[in-house]
């Protein structure tokens, strides 16, 4: 849970002060003078805060390949055909070969970077392949927010 607090500023504006996932303190008005509206403000704030944490909590992995089929189906109803040739061209042909359509979107980084430069370019190519496999953590999120449900 986030730690949350009502604040009242010099200005006699109402803010919520609240701790971010990084550890730092952060202010969001609730553009309010009066307590009141601030308190019912300030609740509307926490319930967006709880679902942001419950989103974020849901967050499970998904194949590579699942996830490209769900980024084109988004491309072809938001964007041109050309665009969305042009995309999946890229990743039938770069991403998908790469790093592996079964590869999940939350795989961890198994190799030292050390150790593959001593073992041979086999070895650079597999870490290469490993480590950038956890760079998509984040987006399985960003597929439920094009339509997917978790």
């Amino acid at each position: 849970m986030v730690q949350t607090y009502l604040v009242k500023r010099k200005s006699g504006r109402w803010y919520a002060k609240y701790r971010k996932p990084d550890g730092k303190w952060s202010h969001r008005s609730l553009y309010s003078t009066t307590k009141a509206a601030a308190q019912v403000r300030y609740s509307q704030f926490l319930k967006q805060l709880e679902e942001r944490e419950l989103l974020f909590s849901e967050i499970r992995p998904l194949r590579l390949r699942e996830f490209a089929d769900e980024y084109l189906r988004y491309v072809k109803s938001h964007k041109s055909s050309s665009w969305h040739s042009k995309r999946s061209n890229y990743l039938h042909t770069t991403i998908l070969p790469f790093f592996g359509a079964d590869t999940h979107t939350t795989a961890p980084s198994r190799a030292n970077p050390k150790e593959a430069s001593e073992e041979g370019s086999d070895c650079r190519r597999d870490w290469a392949r490993d480590r950038l496999a956890h760079v998509p953590t984040h987006l399985s999120f960003l597929a439920r927010r094009i339509g997917r449900s978790a």
